[in-house]
């Protein structure tokens, strides 16, 4: 078997486990169990794909960096992740994922950082692991292995397209399926033409204020 036909089994396995996990998350596990239990195999059917893409980058010799990890000017970084969700929380105002108005999503982020618990704790991590994964996985790996054997552009559309598909089985929704999209194609244009400043970590501040304000 070639490093080409490889590479494309390791690509092609990823995606399908992501959506597979997060069948059994929705369907499976949160309708039978709850409470640490739950949280705890949603952080471990979650952190799997992280390890997996990082084990692939040291087997090829790769560079992380090519797949946006990378921690030049942080603080602009954090500021660029701070400032796109502002953006998105203008842009979808009157969008199916429009998220609250600022003050009430402000204090949705206080809220879930103010009572300091077990439960509140694996939340946080859980929300925070989960946003990082797929912004490992779908920014960063998917994306750059799509561009490397093809153009931006159908990097773009396709990493996109499946990320929007992934989130079908959380609400069995078309229209978050198409905001998602939407979404996705805006994270992916930024991390491929400004990586500087739009990279893993910009993009995993963006998607967890997101996430916190909406959940």
């Amino acid at each position: 078997m070639t490093r080409t036909i490889k590479q494309w089994i390791f690509f092609l396995a990823l995606p399908i486990y992501t959506l597979l996990g997060a069948f059994l998350l929705q369907r499976i596990i949160y309708v039978y169990l709850n409470g640490l239990i739950s949280e705890m195999l949603f952080l471990l059917i979650t952190i799997i794909p992280s390890i997996a893409i990082m084990i692939y980058i040291s087997v090829y010799n790769e560079s992380l960096e090519e797949y946006g990890f990378h921690l030049h000017k942080p603080i602009i970084q954090l500021f660029c992740g701070i400032i796109l969700y502002v953006f998105m929380g203008i842009f979808f105002r009157f969008t199916f994922l429009s998220p609250p108005p600022f003050s009430e999503a402000l204090g949705n982020i206080i809220t879930k950082f103010d009572l300091i618990n077990i439960d509140n704790f694996f939340y946080i991590l859980n929300m925070l692991l989960n946003v990082l994964t797929e912004e490992i996985l779908w920014r960063g790996f998917v994306l750059t292995f799509l561009a490397k054997k093809s153009t931006n552009f159908f990097a773009i559309i396709i990493t996109s397209v499946f990320f929007g598909l992934m989130h079908f089985p959380v609400t069995y929704s078309f229209t978050q399926v198409i905001n998602t999209c939407i979404i996705s194609i805006l994270y992916c244009s930024l991390r491929t033409f400004f990586p500087d400043k739009f990279s893993i970590l910009s993009l995993t501040v963006t998607h967890f204020l997101w996430n916190v304000s909406l959940y």
